[in-house]
């Protein structure tokens, strides 16, 4: 993660907009891992960003790409809310997920 830290300030630095992706495995989240796997993708950046205006976080579980199972709005919610943004010390007003429709409705009404 030190890589994207750096490629995130570099393209901070030339006026660009990050999206900055995180998210766990299957494994990882059934073993309650969730949490330490997001702070270690999210703790470079942190630690070389103050300014996070520019940056998206978007939480994109690998458990979910490409396999039909979508998360669920209490997923969705705890996960990119509480672990990705407040947990780990970033203040940022800047996320989003991948989710069915489904569940994006729900989320944003």
């Amino acid at each position: 993660m030190q890589f994207v830290a750096e490629k995130t300030q570099y393209a901070l630095s030339k006026g660009l907009s990050v999206i900055l992706c995180v998210g766990e495995t299957l494994e990882q989240r059934e073993s309650n891992q969730t949490f330490e796997v997001i702070s270690k993708q999210v703790q470079p950046v942190a630690s070389k960003v103050k300014d996070w205006s520019k940056i998206v976080v978007a939480y994109e579980p690998v458990w979910a790409i490409g396999t039909g199972k979508v998360a669920s709005k209490e997923q969705v919610s705890s996960t990119a809310s509480s672990y990705a943004l407040h947990v780990t010390g970033v203040t940022c007003s800047n996320y989003s997920v991948t989710c069915s429709m489904d569940v994006a409705a729900t989320l944003y009404h």
